[in-house]
């Protein structure tokens, strides 16, 4: 009965292997820098998406309420209600006050 894997053979592998896993431990190790500004990137973007829609839902909200941000984000607004086309009611509409 023939022998696969003889001593040497086995030894001669074993060598092979830790020569290699040497090789590989002394390089250096590659920089994930640029993979955690991509993910910081995307978990702002997403945070921005998310305030977003929150803030959507606070100026269809309460009129008092929506003022104060976009005065807070555009300066001083004017809500004024105009009829729309199309529409039944008047609409509440916001200008920035240098319109």
């Amino acid at each position: 009965m023939a022998t696969l894997f003889t001593d040497n053979v086995v030894a001669d592998l074993t060598a092979d292997v830790t020569k290699r896993l040497a090789w590989i431990a002394r390089q250096p190790i590659p920089s994930t820098k640029k993979l955690e500004r991509e993910i910081a990137s995307e978990d702002r973007q997403l945070k921005r998406l998310a305030a977003l829609g929150k803030l959507r839902d606070l100026l269809q909200g309460d009129v008092g309420v929506a003022a104060q941000v976009l005065k807070a984000l555009v300066g001083d607004v004017v809500i004024d209600t105009r009829q729309v086309e199309e529409q039944e009611k008047p609409q509440m509409v916001a200008v920035g006050s240098s319109q």
